[in-house]
C-alpha cells in the first residue's frame, strides 16, 4: 500500500510540476510542503516495513525527492519553506533539550566527561590530522600554504566532533520506553553539542591568528561567540517563559509548543540565533526549572512525535546538498571513515575508566554518528569564515552531514536492537527491564556504576 501511495505521489507530481512553473513562488511552495509530507510518510512507513528506523525512510524519502535528485521539489521552494523548516526542527531539538536532567549528569559528572571528551576530542583530532597529512593532495587545500591548510583541517575536525541529539532523541521516541544505553547517549550528546559550540569558537581564535590574511574573515570570531552564547541565552530565557506559562495554559499544551517553535524560527531569521542551540537551551532549562511540566511535553511529543518527525525531518533533509558527492565522495568516504574510526577509538579509551558503561564503551560509538541542526550551521558558517573556499567547504560539510544523518540512524537503531537482544554488558545481573523498574521508581536511567563518586 506504501509504495503505491509513494509511486502515485510522484507520478501526480511530476505531472503537477509542468503545469505550475510559472504559478507563483507561494503556491509551488505549499504544493511542495504537501507533496513532501506525503512523500516522507510514505517513505518511513516503507522503512518500517523493511525494519529500519523510520527517520531514514523520511530523510531518504524527502532526499530523493529535493534538487540533488529527482528535483520534483526545487530549491527555491525550499528557501521559501525555510521558515517552517527550522520551526518544525527546533521542536525537535526542544523535545530532546527536555530530557536532560542536570542532577543525573551530576551524579556521574566523571563518566559523563570522560564519555564527551572522548566523543569530541578523537574525531577533531583523527579527521584533522588526516586532513593535514594529505593537504597536498585535498582539492581545498592543495594549493595552500601549510597555515591556510592547517585551518582547513581544524574546522573540518570541529564539524567531525559534531552529533545530533534531535536525532538520536527522534529515534529513542520512537522506541520508548528508553533504555539505559539509549538515555545515556542521548545525554552525552547534549553535553557534547554544548562543547562542539565552544570548541567551534576557540579554533576560530586560531584560525584568525594562523590564517594569511584574509583567509579568515575579520571579526568572525567575536561575532559567532556572541551568536552561540546570546542563543543560548535567548534559549535560557525562552525556557523560564515556557514554565511560567504552562502551568497557566493547561489546556492548550499545543499552542505553547507551537509558539516555541514560531519564535526560534523568527529568532533565527531577524537576529541569526542557532536555533539547535536555542532549542535545546529552552528544553534543558524546561526540565530542570519545572520536572513535572518538562513530562507534559514530552508526553505531548510522545503523542505527536510521528508527524512532528515527519514534518522536521523531512525539510532538514531535503535541503541537504548531496549533489557534491559525484565530485567529493573519494574524500567524503575516507573522513567519514576516520571519524567512525575515531568514535570508536575515543569510546575505547573511554571504556578504560571501569565506571563507564560497557555497552557504550563497546557499541555506544554507533549512537554518535548522526548529524544534523548544528552540523549544518557550521557548514554555513565555514561559507561566511572563509571567503576563498568558504563555498566550497560548505559543500563539502553538507554532503558528509547527509552521510552520517542518513547512516547514523540506521546503526544506532541496529545497536540498541542487539543490546535489547539480552542483559547489558557491564552492569553484572541487571537486566533491560531492571534498568525499566529503575528508571520508573527512581527517575534516572544510568546504572549503578558511580564506583563510589
Amino acid at each position: 500500500m506504501w509504495l503505491m501511495t509513494l509511486t502515485v505521489a510522484l507520478v501526480v507530481m511530476t505531472l503537477l510540476q509542468r503545469f505550475t512553473r510559472a504559478a507563483p513562488l507561494d503556491a509551488r511552495a505549499t504544493l511542495a510542503l504537501g507533496f513532501l509530507l506525503i512523500v516522507a510518510y510514505a517513505g518511513g512507513e516503507v522503512a518500517r516495513l523493511l525494519k529500519l528506523p523510520r527517520i531514514t525512510g523520511v530523510m531518504v524519502a524527502a532526499l530523493a525527492v529535493g534538487p540533488a535528485w529527482l528535483g520534483l521539489v526545487r530549491a527555491d521552494e525550499i528557501l521559501a519553506l525555510q521558515f517552517i523548516g527550522t520551526g518544525a526542527f527546533a521542536l525537535l531539538a526542544f523535545a530532546a533539550g527536555t530530557e536532560l536532567r542536570f542532577a543525573r549528569v551530576r551524579a556521574f559528572r566523571a563518566t559523563v566527561s570522560r564519555v564527551a571528551a572522548g566523543v569530541v576530542v578523537a574525531p577533531f583530532l583523527g579527521v584533522a590530522f588526516v586532513v593535514l597529512t594529505v593537504s597536498r593532495r585535498f582539492p581545498l587545500t592543495a594549493h595552500q600554504p601549510l597555515s591556510d591548510a592547517l585551518t582547513v583541517a581544524l574546522f573540518l575536525g570541529a564539524a567531525a566532533a559534531v552529533s545530533s541529539p534531535v536525532l538520536t532523541a527522534a529515534l529513542v521516541r520512537g522506541r520508548e520506553p528508553a533504555d539505559s544505553l539509549s538515555r545515556e547517549i542521548l545525554d552525552i550528546t547534549l553535553v557534547q553539542l554544548v562543547l562542539s559550540a565552544v570548541l567551534v569558537v576557540l579554533l576560530l581564535l586560531l584560525m584568525q591568528a594562523l590564517g594569511t590574511p584574509g583567509a579568515v574573515q575579520p571579526g568572525i570570531t567575536a561575532r559567532t561567540a556572541i551568536r552561540f552564547g546570546g542563543s543560548i541565552g535567548a534559549g535560557i530565557l525562552l525556557g523560564v517563559a515556557v514554565t511560567q506559562y504552562l502551568p497557566v495554559i493547561r489546556q492548550q499544551l499545543t499552542l505553547v509548543v507551537l509558539a516555541v517553535a514560531a519564535m526560534i524560527a523568527l529568532g533565527a531569521r531577524l537576529v541569526a540565533i542557532e536555533p539547535t542551540l536555542t532549542a535545546v537551551a529552552a528544553g534543558v532549562t524546561l526540565a530542570n526549572v519545572a520536572p513535572e511540566q518538562a513530562d507534559r511535553v514530552r508526553g505531548w511529543f510522545r503523542d505527536g512525535a510521528r508527524p512532528l518527525n515527519t514534518a522536521g525531518l523531512a525539510l532538514l533533509a531535503v535541503a541537504f546538498n548531496v549533489g557534491a558527492l559525484r565530485e567529493w565522495w573519494p574524500w567524503i568516504l575516507l573522513l567519514a571513515g576516520v571519524r567512525l574510526t575515531a568514535l570508536r577509538g575515543g569510546l575505547a579509551w573511554a571504556g578504560r575508566d571501569p565506571r563507564v558503561n560497557g555497552v557504550v564503551a563497546e557499541r555506544g560509538w554507533l549512537g554518535f554518528i548522526a548529524q544534523a541542526g548544528f552540523a549544518i550551521s557550521l557548514a554555513a558558517l565555514a561559507r561566511d569564515a572563509f571567503p576563498e573556499w568558504g563555498i566550497s567547504l560548505e559543500s563539502l560539510i553538507l554532503a558528509m552531514i547527509g552521510v552520517h544523518a542518513i547512516a547514523g540512524p540506521v546503526l544506532f537503531d541496529w545497536v540498541l536492537s542487539l543490546t535489547h537482544a539480552g542483559p547489558e554488558e557491564g552492569h553484572g545481573s541487571e537486566t533491560r527491564q531492571d534498568a525499566r523498574a529503575a528508571v520508573a521508581m527512581a527517575g534516572t536511567d544510568w546504572s549503578d556504576r558511580s564506583g563510589g563518586m
